[in-house]
Formats: structure tokens, sequence, C-alpha cells
């Protein structure tokens, strides 16, 4: 085999294999993710939620949810029909005292999690992926602690887009190995009739 035949089915491959993982690169959505500085970029209702000092993966900040009823919202825009990731880090410490805590997340109106009265002593991720189904999705954390001890950081929403089944990648792979088979055949022949 050439060089320049390997090279060619070499720069194809790679060339496929980039646009692959480029359609899988990830932008956060969430503006301020850490809460740092505050809540900036993020709507607050109720009077109890506070940002305080909470080292986690990645961050050092974290929002909590204080005695009251308390939402942090932010708004999203989103496309119709496509998917995507919703991931962030949740603490619960405090359970002493009954009825002691609720937290619940939504986006676009669909339930993600909720938990009433639980214990989560160490930071857990809750990493999960939805369907949009407008052009704008709100991203709401609703939480109740009477000990203030429910805390969220590192917020991820990202755009996976519309995922294409598994058998769409292997036609785009052959076709592409085809058409540079097919290059490859003719340069071939090219030289034999020259």
């Amino acid at each position: 085999m050439k060089k320049s035949t390997f090279f060619g089915m070499a720069g194809a491959a790679a060339g496929l294999f980039t646009s692959l993982s480029q359609a899988n690169a990830t932008i956060n959505l969430i503006l301020n993710p850490t809460f740092n500085p505050g809540f900036t970029d993020w709507v607050v209702t109720g009077a109890s939620a506070t940002v305080v000092p909470s080292s986690g993966p990645g961050f050092s900040n974290a929002a909590e949810f204080g005695n009251t009823v308390d939402t942090l919202s932010q708004a999203v825009p989103t496309i119709s029909g496509d998917s995507y990731e919703v991931s962030f880090y949740f603490k619960i410490t405090d359970t002493s005292e009954s009825p002691n805590n609720s937290f619940d997340v939504t986006f676009g109106g669909q339930t993600l999690a909720s938990a009433t009265d639980s214990l989560f002593p160490n930071y857990a991720q809750l990493l999960t992926t939805i369907t949009a189904s407008g052009p704008s999705s709100t991203l709401d954390f609703t939480g109740t602690n009477a000990a203030g001890n429910i805390l969220v950081s590192n917020v991820v929403v990202s755009d996976n887009g519309v995922v294409p089944e598994p058998s769409t990648v292997i036609a785009l792979s052959a076709a592409s190995l085809g058409l540079t088979g097919m290059v490859l055949c003719r340069r071939k022949q090219k030289f034999l009739v020259d």
C-alpha cells in the first residue's frame, strides 16, 4: 500500500471521528453554576436561601436552602425535541426535626428528583437526560430544611442534540469508508491507464 493511500484513508477516518466527537462536545447552558458570586443569574423565590462555602467535586460554594420554602430558578434556551443532560451535586445533612426537609427538582415542568425527609450526608451527583418540549426550559430547585442543611452546586445543563441511532452512525461510517475506497480504486485505475 502506498504511503499516500494509507494517509488518505487515515485522514478520512480521522475526519469521521473528529466530526462525531465534535457532535458530542458540551457547553453548559447554566450561568453561575457554582453560585460564585452569590445568586447572580438565578431567580430566588423565598427568604432563607443563602450561598455558603462548601467543598465538593469541582466547587467551593453551594446554595443552601433554609427554613422556608425557597426556589432557585434559571431559564435556558432549548430546542423542542432535543435531548438535554442535567447534572448537579447535592447534599442533605440533617433530618433531626420532623417534618424536616423536602427537595424537588424540575426542568421544563418535568420532575427530575423529589425527596422528603431524606439523608445524603456526602455530596451525591444526580445526572439525567431529558427531552425539551419548548424553546425555553426552566430549571427549578425547590427546597426547605428546618436546620438549613440542603446544599446544591455545580449545576450543568447541556444540549446533547437529537441523538442519532447507532444504525445511523454505522451507515455514515460505512458510507465514508466506501467513498474512500472508490476514490482509491479510481486513482489506481488512472495510474494503470496512464
